[in-house]
């Protein structure tokens, strides 16, 4: 049975943004998940609704994932792949 190779994982982690005064799910829940999941964390003083009321903190995160997938991809494009022989 031919299979095609597996591609490794990405580099990066997932991203988790813990709000310090989050009162639906406790901080120190959504510490022990992204421990679990080995993630990176940025914690920010916020409420559950940490979207709404810190904007720039998410947008950050996005913006630092679509960088690494960029990467991710550049190095394991075929044109890539061609020129490093």
């Amino acid at each position: 049975m031919n299979l095609p190779e597996r591609q490794p994982g990405r580099p990066s982690r997932p991203g988790t943004l813990i709000a310090r005064q989050d009162k639906a799910i406790p901080p120190e829940a959504d510490r022990f998940t992204a421990q679990r999941r080995n993630a990176d964390t940025r914690e920010v003083d916020s409420s559950h609704l940490a979207i709404t009321s810190q904007p720039d903190n998410v947008t950050d995160m996005i913006i630092d994932a679509v960088r690494c997938c960029r990467v991710w991809r550049w190095r394991r494009s075929p044109a890539v792949r061609r020129r490093r022989g």
